[in-house]
């Protein structure tokens, strides 16, 4: 078994074809108003607020939304945080969380490297390190940082399209 293998507890491992909740109503219906109002609103909520609460936020705001409909006897599609999951997890790329769970991962990562990187010998006591995990440890934390920097220019560049799609204010 190889080293990297090692490193994932049983219940992390990721197949590589995940089950699906059949036909995705999010991506049929994708250019109706209320679901790219959804996707606004889980752009400007990424990084500032949990994921799982974020798909909770955006099923709730559909529910109000079609609430008039099902008071008039209509029956618009069914939408829930776990389908909101699933759609915006594996159907959209939604690259600011693609680099926050990178760098997240390398987090996990250096904190197992932390946790190997002395060695005791069990005979004199002493402790040395292992080199092997601290050139591991310095080229994850080299790429987190490089990481870090991308998702600050991402997040300013968000911030300076945010700013140019304001609203021109007239004044008399």
């Amino acid at each position: 078994m190889n080293y990297a293998m090692e490193m994932v507890d049983e219940d992390e491992r990721c197949a590589l074809e995940e089950p699906s909740l059949g036909v995705c109503p999010l991506c049929k219906y994708q250019d109706d108003n209320i679901i790219q109002k959804m996707n606004g609103v889980l752009q400007k909520l990424t990084g500032n607020v949990e994921p799982d609460e974020i798909y909770c936020v955006v099923a709730d705001m559909y529910k109000r939304h079609t609430a008039p409909l099902i008071r008039q006897g209509k029956t618009p599609m069914e939408i829930s945080p776990e389908l909101c999951k699933e759609h915006y997890l594996k159907h959209v790329v939604n690259p600011q969380q693609q680099v926050q769970d990178d760098i997240h991962y390398c987090c996990k990562l250096q904190r197992h490297y932390k946790k190997n990187i002395g060695v005791k010998n069990t005979h004199s006591g002493l402790v040395t390190l292992n080199p092997h995990h601290v050139n591991e440890y310095v080229k994850i934390s080299k790429h987190k940082l490089e990481l870090v920097k991308y998702l600050n220019t991402m997040t300013k560049r968000k911030e300076t399209n945010d700013v140019a799609q304001q609203p021109y204010a007239f004044s008399s």
